[in-house]
């Protein structure tokens, strides 16, 4: 199954300087990159775990970085933005599975990379990845897992990946600065109810992401009132056990200073969870919808 190496994809120091600048030419002007390497299977899973499967977590894994990341301070790179070779000797194929992750960021021209491996834990499957600086070659943050099958591993990413991309924020402090520390009123209304934590956990992020502002219920006083309201449009019908749910929502940004109330477009969210489970699928998509949200309200108080 993982004998044919050509079916994943590979970088090396070697030959990432020589391909860095034609790369990353579309995204120099982004202030952070962000390169999430693939997470390999090691030797006693290789049996166990598709090629696909694998493909799959480091799917996910890049996914939430985009969706917790602030897109107009981050670009995370796609698989295709890094090159795929094949290491040419096994000093390197072993430099990149287990040593090379930070000279790869650096060579790359990423700010902040992550590697990975799938394992074992007894009976169990393992996960681990680590985020780390590249410049400075620190570990920012780590996790390990352990779950029964790689259902559960998709699952561990989802709900883990966002406070492991949030310490990119611990060690570089970017901030959307309003002017005098501006206070917003969240209106929040719609299929929320689905996810309980959506009113609190919307000003949580905001202010994680980035945003300078503290949440108010003085309506009338506050420099910005932002009136959501959510929609739960469809949930398919499980298949192989795996459920998923799509939400969406129409944002309105009013405030003393601008003559009319802005409309935020906000992309459609979607969730999903595995064994057919109908409101974890719906949870998981308002969490996503949630983050969504934040980046949007932060960017669109920030340009007005």
């Amino acid at each position: 199954m993982w004998g044919n190496v050509e079916n994943f994809f590979y970088i090396t120091p070697m030959h990432a300087y020589a391909y860095a600048i034609a790369i990353l030419a579309p995204i120099a002007f982004a202030i952070n990159n962000v390169a999430v390497l693939e997470l390999l299977p090691n030797e006693s899973v290789q049996k166990a775990i598709s090629i696909e499967e694998s493909r799959h977590l480091t799917d996910e894994l890049r996914r939430q970085a985009v969706m917790n990341l602030p897109k107009n301070e981050y670009s995370v790179l796609t698989r295709d933005n890094i090159i795929a070779l094949i290491p040419s000797d096994e000093k390197e194929a072993e430099c990149l599975a287990e040593k090379c992750a930070i000279e790869i960021g650096r060579a790359i021209g990423a700010e902040y990379i992550t590697q990975g491996t799938i394992g074992k834990f007894g009976k169990k499957l393992a996960i681990s990845v680590e985020l780390y600086e590249t410049m400075g070659g620190k570990l920012l943050s780590s996790i390990v897992f352990e779950s029964e099958d790689i259902e559960g591993l998709l699952n561990i990413i989802r709900s883990e990946a966002r406070p492991l991309f949030y310490s990119i924020f611990d060690g570089a402090k970017e901030k959307v600065f309003l002017r005098n520390a501006a206070t917003v009123y969240l209106d929040i209304s719609g299929n929320e109810g689905n996810y309980s934590d959506m009113d609190k956990q919307l000003g949580i992020q905001m202010q994680e992401k980035g945003c300078n502002c503290t949440i108010t219920e003085d309506k009338k006083g506050a420099d910005y009132l932002i009136t959501v309201k959510t929609k739960l449009n469809s949930c398919n019908e499980p298949s192989r056990g795996l459920v998923f749910c799509y939400a969406n929502a129409n944002v309105l940004v009013n405030s003393p200073k601008l003559k009319n109330p802005l409309s935020v477009k906000i992309p459609e969210a979607k969730g999903g969870w595995s064994k057919g489970n109908k409101d974890k699928a719906i949870e998981e998509t308002f969490k996503n919808l949630t983050s969504s949200l934040a980046e949007k309200i932060n960017q669109t108080i920030g340009e007005n």
